[in-house]
C-alpha cells in the first residue's frame, strides 16, 4: 500500500510540477504578447527621415482602399457599415499580400500603422450612431494619410 502511495504521490509531484511549468510558460507567452503589443503600438516615425518600405504586392490594396474612401467622400455617403465591410475585405487582402519576413524593420513598423488601422476600420463597421460612425471614418481617413506619410513601396 505505501508503495502504491507513493507512487500516487510521486504522480501527483509530476502534474503539479507539469502544472507549474505550463502556468510559467503561459506567463512567459503573455509577457511577449504584452512587449509585443507595446511595441506596435509605439509611436510610428520615419527611418531616419526615409519612409519605410513595404512589399510592392500591398499597394493595391491600399490604392483600393483609398479609392473606396474618395469615391465615399465624392458620392456623400453616409453608410458607413457598408464600407466598413469593404475596406475590412480589402484589409484581409492586404494582409494576406504581406511577404515581409516578421524580423524586418520595415514589417514592424508596418504593424505600428495596421494594428490601430485594423481597430479603426473594425470601428466604422459597428455602427452605434451616426455621430460615431462619422469619427470613426475620419480616423480611417487619418489613418490612410499616416500610412502614405510612413510609408513607400519597394522598388
Amino acid at each position: 500500500m505505501s508503495l502504491f502511495f507513493s507512487c500516487n504521490n510521486a504522480t501527483e509531484k509530476n502534474k503539479n510540477e507539469s502544472a507549474s511549468k505550463e502556468k510559467t510558460q503561459k506567463e512567459a507567452k503573455t509577457d511577449e504578447s504584452v512587449a509585443v503589443e507595446e511595441e506596435e503600438e509605439a509611436e510610428l516615425t520615419l527611418n531616419n527621415g526615409k519612409k519605410w518600405k513595404v512589399n510592392a504586392e500591398m499597394i493595391p490594396y491600399i490604392n483600393e482602399g483609398d479609392s473606396l474612401i474618395n469615391d465615399f467622400i465624392e458620392q456623400k455617403r453616409d453608410d458607413y457599415q457598408v464600407l466598413g465591410m469593404s475596406l475590412s475585405v480589402v484589409n484581409s487582402n492586404l494582409v494576406a499580400s504581406c511577404t515581409l519576413p516578421g524580423d524586418d524593420p520595415n514589417h514592424i513598423a508596418l504593424h505600428k500603422w495596421l494594428k490601430p488601422h485594423l481597430k479603426k476600420t473594425k470601428a466604422l463597421k459597428t455602427f452605434i450612431s451616426d455621430a460615431i460612425s462619422a469619427q470613426a471614418f475620419n480616423q480611417v481617413v487619418e489613418s490612410y494619410k499616416t500610412f502614405h506619410t510612413y510609408f513607400e513601396s519597394e522598388k
